[in-house]
């Protein structure tokens, strides 16, 4: 089973509703490619090794080289140790479309928080889940020494996995409109991971039925986007709702200004 572990900056409550007798659940969105979602759809989600992302501040203590006391004598103990997968608890970001669709058909997953998290909870592989909200900073205060950064605190342990996870949470201001919650997953057998990433589909629970809608891309073409809808209808649960983004749609209202 997975284990869970929550961060200081998030608590199980995040996923639960906000009042039990309400019927609305809550949700966190991941967007990609469409040829992604497809390899989603078979394979499952995909968790990613943090050398692969592209920030050079957000990847270095991952593979930076570790001082202590001033002596590099350890090997960096996050170093292939740990994966993650990434998510947003923003519904509508026209930058979010730009960037996650890399250029491509981006299709948007709404996810149901309280699903998503049963959906962990009931791995059959005994994995260790961290799981936190993204720590927007100065990129100085990130550059810092790890005592002098205030989400860390003055005694941050780097031989304590719940303190050496928070440094997977550190990016700078620049990216703090992606709101990112971050599913960090650590090899317990403390062997490296020696592939990009792994996916994993469930067993109990799918994380296809995590799913509650799909949205795709606004600048999509309406024809491609009606094909498509009716493409994933075809390979998908009937219980998830398949919408073209409306972002540049203009309306009615739109057309008149009332002044007075």
């Amino acid at each position: 089973m997975g284990t869970l572990h929550f961060l200081t900056n998030i608590n199980e409550n995040f996923f639960k509703r906000e009042n039990p007798q309400e019927q609305k659940p809550r949700f966190l969105y991941k967007t990609m490619p469409l040829e992604n979602f497809l390899k989603t759809i078979k394979k499952g989600l995909w968790f990613a090794k943090p050398s692969e992302w592209t920030d050079p501040f957000e990847k270095r203590f991952y593979s930076a080289r570790c001082f202590v006391n001033g002596e590099n004598k350890i090997i960096n103990p996050l170093k292939d140790r740990f994966l993650c997968c990434c998510m947003t608890s923003i519904g509508q970001s026209e930058a979010h479309w730009n960037i996650y669709s890399r250029e491509q058909i981006g299709i948007q997953l709404k996810i149901n928080r309280e699903k998503f998290i049963s959906f962990l909870e009931k791995l059959p592989q005994n994995y260790n889940f961290f799981i936190g909200k993204a720590e927007y900073q100065k990129q100085i205060e990130i550059e810092d020494p790890l005592f002098k950064n205030t989400f860390l605190g003055k005694n941050f342990n780097y031989q304590d996995n719940n303190d050496l996870v928070k440094l997977l949470l550190l990016k700078r201001k620049a990216f703090e409109y992606e709101e990112e919650v971050r599913f960090i997953i650590m090899n317990n057998k403390r062997k490296e991971y020696k592939q990009k990433g792994f996916a994993i589909k469930g067993a109990k629970i799918k994380f296809i039925e995590t799913i509650d809608s799909i949205k795709i891309s606004p600048q999509c073409p309406k024809e491609t986007a009606s094909f498509l809808k009716g493409y994933l209808k075809q390979i998908l649960s009937n219980n998830i709702k398949i919408n073209h983004n409306h972002l540049y749609d203009e309306t009615e209202r739109n057309r008149s200004i009332i002044i007075k």
